[in-house]
C-alpha cells in the first residue's frame, strides 16, 4: 500500500477554558505540503524493515505495531513488513508530522495484517488506539477529508478524566488563497508528553472567561462565515485576533505570543510584505500568513527569500481540500 498524507496548520482555538464539561476546541486547515509518502509492504522474513526513517520515526513505527497488536492481537495477514518513507514531514515544528505517520503506517499495518476495510470509521478508531485524538482531531481531519476543520475538544468525564475530541465539522477552504509559511531556524520544539499536557491544563486554568468568550466570538461568527462566503478581509482579520488572544494564552509557556524571538521577526517581516492572518501553528516555530491569489503570494515568497537568511525554510502552500490518499498495490 502507498499512502500519501498531507500537513496541518493549526490555525488556534475557539474554547480554551473550562466551559462546563470541555475545553480546547480546535481549527485547523489542511495544506498540500510538506507531505508523507509511505510504502506499506508484506514480506516473508517475519521481521519489521523501515527505510528511510529517522531514530525517532523508527520508534513510533515500533510503537504503532504494538498498539495493534495490543488491540487486535497478533496479526494473521502478514509475517513482516518493510516500509519506505519517501518524503516526509518536518517533526515537531507545527506541522502535525506525529499524526500523519501514525495514522498513514497504521492505515497500512491495519489492511495489510488484520484486512480490515479502511474507511472513515476504521481511521476514527485507529485515532482512537494510537491516542491521535487525546486534545486535538485537526490531524485525523485534515488525513480523512482535508479543508478547514473545526473539532469538538476534549471533554471532561465525571471523574476529571479526559476523554478524546471528535471532529465536528469540515468546510471546503477557498482554493484560490494562499498560505506563505516560514519555519525559522530554532531549537524550540514542544514534543507530546507529560510536560505539554501539563502546559495546556495550566493554561486552560488561567484563561479569563471573557477572552475565552471573544475566541468563539471569532470563530463561529466571523471565521466560519468568511470561509464560506471566501471573505478574505474578513477571515484574516479576525485570525489575526484569534491567534493574538491563543498566543497571549501560552505566553508564560513560550517566548511570548510567539514561540521563539525568530517566529516573532518572522510574523513581523510577514505582515510588512502584506501577509495577513498571521500566527504559529500550535507549538511552532512555524509561522504562517495567507495572501488572496497565487500572484501576490508569489511576489512574497520572491520577497522573502532577498529578506531572509538561507536558514529561514519558506513554504509556498495551497490549501487541501482532499485528505489523504491511499493506493492499493
Amino acid at each position: 500500500m502507498r499512502i500519501i498524507a498531507p500537513s496541518r496548520l493549526h490555525l488556534g482555538f475557539y474554547g480554551i477554558a473550562q466551559y462546563k464539561e470541555r475545553i480546547y476546541g480546535g481549527i485547523g486547515l489542511s495544506v498540500d505540503y510538506p507531505y508523507y509518502d509511505i510504502i506499506v509492504k508484506t514480506v516473508n522474513t517475519g521481521s519489521v524493515v523501515v527505510k528511510g526513517a529517522d531514530s525517532e520515526e523508527e520508534r513510533l513505527v515500533n510503537r504503532v505495531i504494538a498498539d495493534l497488536k495490543e488491540h487486535y492481537g497478533e496479526p494473521h495477514y502478514c509475517k513482516g513488513l518493510k516500509i519506505f518513507i519517501k518524503s516526509k514531514i518536518p517533526r515537531h515544528v507545527g506541522l502535525g508530522s506525529t499524526t500523519q505517520i501514525a495514522l498513514s503506517l497504521g492505515v497500512g499495518v491495519l489492511k495489510l495484517c488484520y484486512n480490515v476495510e479502511i474507511d472513515e470509521v476504521a481511521v476514527a478508531k485507529l485515532a482512537l488506539i494510537l491516542g491521535r485524538r487525546n486534545f486535538s482531531c485537526i490531524g485525523l481531519g485534515s488525513f480523512l477529508y482535508g479543508g478547514f476543520i473545526a473539532d469538538t475538544g476534549v471533554k471532561l468525564t465525571a471523574n476529571y478524566s479526559l476523554a478524546p475530541s471528535s471532529i465536528m465539522f469540515r468546510l471546503r477552504f477557498p482554493g484560490s488563497w494562499r498560505i506563505v509559511a516560514v519555519l525559522p531556524p530554532s531549537s524550540w520544539r514542544v514534543i507530546e508528553d507529560d510536560r505539554e499536557e501539563s502546559m495546556l491544563i495550566k493554561a486552560s486554568m488561567s484563561m479569563e472567561k471573557d477572552y475565552d468568550s471573544e475566541l468563539t466570538r471569532l470563530t463561529f461568527r466571523c471565521i466560519v462565515p468568511s470561509i464560506v462566503e471566501e471573505d478574505f478581509e474578513s477571515f484574516t482579520e479576525c485570525l489575526d485576533e484569534l491567534q493574538y488572544i491563543t498566543g497571549k494564552a501560552f505566553s508564560a509557556f513560550q517566548h511570548g505570543v510567539f514561540s521563539t524571538r525568530e517566529s516573532e521577526y518572522v510574523a513581523r517581516v510577514l505582515r510588512s510584505i502584506g501577509g495577513k492572518g498571521v500566527g504559529q501553528s500550535s507549538w511552532g516555530p512555524l509561522v504562517y500568513s495567507f495572501f488572496d491569489n497565487r500572484f501576490t503570494a508569489w511576489s512574497a515568497y520572491k520577497l522573502l527569500s532577498t529578506k531572509l537568511g538561507r536558514e529561514y525554510k519558506i513554504l509556498l502552500l495551497k490549501p487541501r481540500n482532499h485528505g489523504a490518499l491511499i493506493l492499493d498495490g
